[in-house]
């Protein structure tokens, strides 16, 4: 495999499932040093997880069809996040289609491709033991990640391992399969409580996230962690150090992993070469959900000054001490991955401490050296934009290197009572961190709630997108475009997508300047992203590709600058974009369609439009609920009689709705329910009116149609449900029984009689068992 070379500056993509949460949190600096470092420009495409059976979350992954040779120039993957959901000829299949990019991926390997591994056993072995050997742990139960992941599976195999080993069974009931979610955590938790009680000594949860949300529910109920119930992790994100009580997890060197793939993925692209793969090292880290004890020593009085005896034994001690500590150190710094010159500043002040540390005696003036040498160590970390709270756990592991070599209890309370003030101060530095944070949050809040205003103003998509340039200008963004498809595009999940060959530019903002578009969108190819020259130029950019839409519909995409702090806004904002346009989208068709009938039906209010459709729809399938369709079948056939025009009323059941509900669950009844709306959507035309007003019954109003007519629904009806169990491979069948009554030009009836024939003649056939 070879790869071309590029003059100009490189672009490196990032493709994972989200922008924010406590894993992409972690990956983030270390693909932005990266590329910072090279001075490559950063695209990130967070595309959710293909093919995700959560509501339309799926339609996020379209932005993955962007990622083409000439648009980037080397791509990393976190495959962990993309692949739950893929059978191993799905996962191939993905990935051919960057076969032209240099591709690194983050913990998942898949054939042909370099990847920066993980090793998901040692850490995970040895805290699971620990429980086991150290906390005398004899009940577990097992939240996994899902059985097509393949780190999940090696967790799983580490921690099977282990019970092995220690003769402890586990049968299939106490392994319980998640989606790396804190919901599946909850689910998990509840199932596991329902059947065992308190009758578990630990949970052994195969990410953190599933931890917290074991945890969450565990305090609901009144469970106590770790006295009741004890708790473990993995991925040591930054929330498991915030967390009350802190989580016992697996340690894995996310920062490095995703700083090493990208330099990977840059090399290769600049080099045209193949990298082999590398594995990184796992590590536990006990806290107290395990059980384990912590800060014991806070009480401690503090001493100005203690002298020891027999120098001689304690020099030779002293320097054994240091040298262990300097070995950890140095292993710290590893991680971090700091510059010569930060590297120099650091070792040179923690020898300074050390040395204060292991002296003879700690004098006061002794004391303010190393407070404001530890300060000056910190101040730079922070200033550097280095993650503070991770010196929250590193201190204890010195101090653990340090009492191990060190006997007498007096002088480890004093130099416990130094590292606890240097615990407060970074707490402290923390702090102010958050208090800015908030305040940023608060603007970025204040954006929000701003455009959300606009937006309930109008429903002119110019409007609002001079309401999001003013806002966004407002508050200092650097690069902001918005791109939609010249017609919607339907998407459903199990369907083909293929990318509109053109986009309409509406919004561009480059380097802090609007561009002017003469107040009409510009139309370009749409697998570039965006026009060449648009791209900024000035410096190294860092942006993101999210798409708009609204449920199976694609309406286009926003490319946006983003920093550290504002990835979960975006987040928010990019969906109230997508839901203001598709309003605006809405609006302009019923437009169209009043000025076609302006001489038959009443004039309709513009900004009542949007709002009548919203209350008029059912939330599960997205047709008129039962108010929604009265009011439009009524209009109907009112417009039917003053034309002389025919037409039929359907009323249908979907069979077996409680049946399902009872053998499969509530969540299988309503995927047969929308199952049912898709096929009735399918065979009636698009001028029908279909609602859901029950349960399972289904009711649709149709003019211009005879019996004939209705013999060919019928007919259709009955294809469309055998072609569509074969889609789904279910293993109960969706079936639909229906009624109808016709009226005539001659024979107009009002609605009440067309719904009690319809109504009636759906019950004598469901009698007869005539279900279709």
């Amino acid at each position: 495999m070879s790869y071309r070379m590029k003059r100009s500056r490189y672009t490196l993509g990032f493709q994972i499932n989200n922008l924010y949460g406590g894993y992409a949190e972690q990956l983030w600096p270390g693909i932005n040093d990266a590329v910072r470092e090279k001075g490559w420009n950063l695209m990130v495409f967070p595309g959710r997880t293909p093919k995700a059976p959560y509501g339309f979350e799926y339609q996020s992954s379209v932005i993955y069809d962007f990622i083409k040779p000439s648009n980037i120039d080397a791509l990393v993957s976190a495959a962990g996040t993309l692949i739950n959901f893929f059978k191993p000829e799905e996962t191939r299949s993905f990935y051919e289609k960057f076969q032209d990019i240099p591709v690194v991926t983050l913990s998942i390997k898949i054939p042909g491709i370099p990847a920066v591994l993980i090793d998901n056993t040692k850490g995970l072995i040895d805290l699971v033991r620990h429980l086991i050997r150290d906390h005398q742990c004899r009940n577990f139960v097992l939240i996994g990640g899902p059985e097509s992941n393949m780190e999940a599976e090696e967790r799983c195999r580490a921690c099977m391992k282990v019970f092995e080993e220690e003769r402890i069974p586990l049968d299939k009931d106490r392994v319980y399969r998640g989606d790396f979610n804190i919901e599946n955590g909850k689910q998990a938790t509840l199932a596991f409580l329902s059947k065992y009680g308190k009758k578990i000594d630990a949970i052994v949860a195969a990410n953190d996230d599933m931890a917290f949300g074991a945890m969450e529910i565990m305090k609901s109920r009144g469970i106590r962690v770790p006295e009741d119930i004890k708790v473990i992790g993995f991925d040591d994100v930054k929330q498991a150090r915030l967390v009350s009580p802190k989580l016992s997890t697996v340690h894995q060197p996310i920062y490095l992993q995703a700083k090493m793939a990208a330099d990977m993925g840059m090399e290769m692209a600049e080099k045209g070469m193949v990298l082999p793969d590398v594995y990184l090292p796992t590590e536990m880290v006990v806290r107290a959900s395990c059980g384990c004890s912590v800060d014991k020593a806070l009480i401690l009085p503090w001493v100005h000054e203690v002298k020891y005896l027999d120098l001689e034994r304690e020099k030779r001690q002293r320097k054994r001490i240091k040298k262990a500590v300097m070995r950890k150190i140095i292993t710290f710094v590893n991680i971090l991955d700091y510059q010569r010159e930060e590297l120099s500043f650091y070792l040179g002040n923690m020898r300074k401490v050390m040395d204060i540390v292991l002296s003879d005696h700690i004098s006061e003036q002794d004391i303010m050296v190393f407070l404001s040498t530890m300060r000056e160590i910190l101040k730079n970390e922070y200033n550097h934009g280095r993650r503070i709270n991770i010196w929250l756990d590193y201190i204890p592991e010195i101090l653990n290197i340090v009492f191990t070599k060190i006997l007498e209890p007096q002088k480890q309370q004093i130099i416990r009572k130094l590292f606890d003030n240097v615990q407060s101060i970074i707490s402290d530095m923390v702090q102010a961190e958050d208090a800015q944070a908030k305040f940023e949050l608060i603007e970025k809040f204040i954006v929000i709630r701003t455009l959300i205003a606009s937006f309930s103003s109008t429903v002119d998509i110019k409007e609002m997108i001079r309401a999001i340039s003013r806002e966004f200008l407002r508050i200092g963004c650097r690069n902001l475009y918005i791109v939609m498809f010249e017609d919607i595009q339907l998407y459903e999940i199990n369907g083909q997508w293929r990318l509109p060959r053109q986009a309409l530019l509406y919004l561009a903002i480059k380097d802090r300047v609007k561009i002017n578009l003469d107040d009409d969108p510009c139309l370009f190819p749409a697998e570039g992203m965006l026009p060449a020259e648009l791209f900024p130029t000035e410096k190294p950019f860092c942006m993101a590709i999210c798409q708009l839409f609204y449920m199976e519909e694609q309406l286009g995409y926003i490319i946006f600058e983003i920093s550290e702090g504002e990835r979960e806004i975006y987040d928010i904002i990019v969906a109230q974009i997508s839901m203001a346009f598709k309003n605006s989208l809405l609006f302009k068709s019923f437009k169209e369609n009043e000025k076609i009938l302006v001489n038959t039906m009443h004039a309709l209010k513009e900004h009542n439009i949007v709002l009548q459709d919203i209350s008029r729809k059912d939330e599960l399938t997205g047709l008129y609920n039962r108010r929604g369709f009265m009011t439009a079948a009524e209009e109907n056939l009112e417009l039917a009689g003053r034309m002389e025009k025919g037409g039929a009323l359907f009323f249908a059941d979907l069979d077996r709705l409680k049946y399902i509900n009872d053998t499969f669950g509530h969540d299988e009844g309503d995927f047969a329910i929308k199952t049912c709306a898709k096929i009735l959507t399918r065979i009636f035309r698009h001028a029908d009116i279909i609602g859901r007003i029950g349960g399972d019954e289904f009711i649709i109003f149709t003019v211009d149609m005879d019996v004939a007519g209705v013999e060919k629904i019928a007919a259709r009806l009955k294809e469309q449900i055998t072609l569509v169990n074969q889609e789904i491979q279910k293993p109960y069948q969706v079936s639909i029984s229906i009624g109808w009554s016709v009226f005539t030009d001659k024979s107009i009836k009002d609605m009440k009689t067309l719904i009690q024939e319809a109504d009636d003649m759906l019950y004598t056939r469901k009698k007869r068992g005539k279900q279709l």
